[in-house]
């Protein structure tokens, strides 16, 4: 018999996983996060530039994993744990410069990250490719397949934190801190409307958790 030739992987196989473009990119947005927490309270302007930039970034994984096709699951996995940490620390910067809302804080931080790790953990169970392949609610699927819409979403989450932190870490009374509250106020209405669909996604996520356990008796 004649062996069959294997036939040879593409290039972009060649490369390991670990350094596919996507995902140095990823890499550079963890070391910047932690540049940017370890200087949170001795300099507020390196910190917004390291933090920013880091979030900046997360918009050209995404981008370049397409381009050069290289998707993996590694990406996807250090894309929403860099986001989720992020905001999470952010949060707890927040408790301390604002103790008498340290349980808001707390709180909104837990929903984040339990909606999202919920929902991704549904949408491996039910076979989706992301856990922004949402159905169910026409809100989610406005959130999760309108991008221009869920960047918005996103980045006025982010603002509305930041305009907090640099309001509480600004000389009273200064320009920064003003622009800071001003920036929050504008941001405020879309990063409400976040917190809500956080609250959707985790809801919607235990109702397929449930809904896949009924078929799984059922069987």
């Amino acid at each position: 018999q004649v062996r069959a030739r294997k036939r040879s992987p593409p290039p972009g196989a060649m490369v390991s996983v670990y350094l596919y473009i996507p995902n140095l990119i990823g890499y550079a947005r963890v070391a910047l996060a932690f540049v940017a927490f370890s200087i949170a309270f001795r300099s507020w302007e390196l910190f917004l530039v390291c933090y920013i930039s880091s979030q900046v970034l997360d918009a050209f994984d995404g981008w370049a994993a397409r381009k050069f096709d290289q998707c993996s699951s590694l990406g996807a996995l250090l894309d929403m744990v860099t986001d989720r940490f992020s905001t999470a620390v952010l949060y707890t910067f927040l408790c301390q410069l604002y103790p008498d809302y340290y349980m808001v804080f707390v709180c909104l931080s837990v929903l984040d990250f339990v909606s999202h790790w919920s929902q991704m953990n549904a949408s491996q169970l039910l076979g989706m490719k992301s856990h922004k392949d949402a159905g169910g609610h026409f809100l989610m699927r406005l959130y999760y397949t309108n991008r221009p819409f869920l960047f918005a979403c996103c980045g006025c989450q982010e603002l509305f934190l930041l305009g907090l932190y640099v309001a509480g870490m600004a000389p009273k009374d200064s320009a920064a801190q003003s622009v800071a509250l001003y920036t929050g106020m504008l941001c405020a209405p879309l990063n409400i409307f976040k917190q809500g669909m956080n609250f959707l996604q985790l809801k919607q996520a235990c109702d397929s958790l449930v809904e896949y356990d009924l078929k799984q008796k059922a069987k």
